[in-house]
């Protein structure tokens, strides 16, 4: 089966605890960084805070899964879940259609995270085989999440990972209305906190247009009406190409254009900062570490503003919603 990533979340490459030096404009270092990273392992096994896995079906199918320890295959009927328990001390898979190839969840219990296979991407015409994302990845303090976008068993659909308890939940959304609430019903303003000690140039995208919105200061903030801003530049060059934070107010996320795969047109890597759950009915955010305005070792993250909490991801309902920048 040849698929496509459509916006692979690396949310995983640019932890804070990654030594990999990342920044906007190399899009290779970026992907390079997150494959570095698990390689060395984030120093927590998994199983020390979970002990199931459950998929929930909301791909609008039947869903064939299958186990690594047992090679047990299970049928998942939709909106119905079905939960495994986590193996210690080993590698666990679980397929989300029936294989063994790709669209696989594994579970690095001692390496301390828990990613997702797919077995092809192409950013515009540059493939990767067996593309791996991180969906659960422990940074240090708390278990940082992040979702991915993938054609799962044929279907376009959202991977939406979270924890409950002790079961880690992964959220298998047919992605074709977004991500299934809209921002602005809960959210009217996204305020932009610069505290890098760096000054930023900003642009501003609303209805399809560009404008200059002068510099953000380091210890300066400035605030946007999520309804009427679409894109927000970061480098001031306002043009699409990296570095734009990206409201998708009808479909329920908020989007960092990262960086480029140089040499490939339109290249682009984006993040995705901001989120609904719809299974858990909450917002969820995450952080990432790319470069901004020519600096390496930025760091964009939802997970700072005062309805925040960082030890579960969840975004409490309710102005402002706070994205912060400081530099490491």
């Amino acid at each position: 089966m040849k698929k496509t990533v459509l916006r692979p979340l690396l949310a995983a490459a640019l932890l804070l605890g990654s030594g990999t030096s990342l920044f906007a404009g190399e899009g290779e270092d970026l992907l390079n960084g997150k494959d570095d990273a698990n390689a060395k392992g984030y120093g927590r096994n998994v199983s020390q805070d979970f002990s199931t896995i459950a998929i929930v079906n909301k791909l609008g199918k039947l869903m064939t899964l299958r186990e690594s320890k047992n090679d047990r295959e299970s049928r998942l009927n939709e909106n119905s879940t079905l939960s495994y328990d986590i193996p210690k001390g080993e590698d666990y898979q679980v397929s989300l259609n029936g294989g063994g190839e790709s669209d696989d969840v594994v579970i690095r219990d001692s390496r301390g995270f828990v990613e997702y296979k797919a077995d092809s991407r192409s950013i515009e015409g540059l493939k990767h085989k067996n593309v791996w994302v991180n969906l659960l990845t422990w940074a240090g303090t708390f278990w940082q999440l992040g979702v991915a976008l993938d054609s799962v068993d044929g279907t376009q659909a959202h991977l939406i990972p979270w924890a409950d308890g002790k079961a880690v939940k992964l959220l298998v959304l047919k992605s074709d209305n977004g991500f299934g609430r809209t921002i602005s019903l809960d959210f009217k303003v996204l305020r932009l906190e610069n505290k890098s000690g760096k000054e930023l140039p900003l642009r501003v995208k609303s209805n399809g247009k560009w404008k200059d919105d002068g510099k953000l200061a380091s210890g300066a903030s400035r605030d946007y009406t999520i309804t009427e801003t679409e894109q927000i530049s970061l480098n001031g060059d306002g043009d699409g190409d990296q570095d734009d934070i990206k409201i998708n107010d009808a479909k329920g996320y908020i989007e960092l254009l990262a960086a480029r795969v140089e040499g490939v047109e339109s290249g682009n890597i984006w993040i995705t900062h901001f989120w609904w759950n719809s299974e858990a009915n909450k917002w969820y955010g995450t952080l990432s570490k790319t470069g901004i305005n020519g600096n390496d070792n930025m760091i964009l993250s939802a997970l700072d503003g005062a309805n925040a909490n960082k030890a579960t991801g969840v975004i409490g309902k309710g102005d402002p919603l706070v994205f912060t920048i400081t530099k490491k």
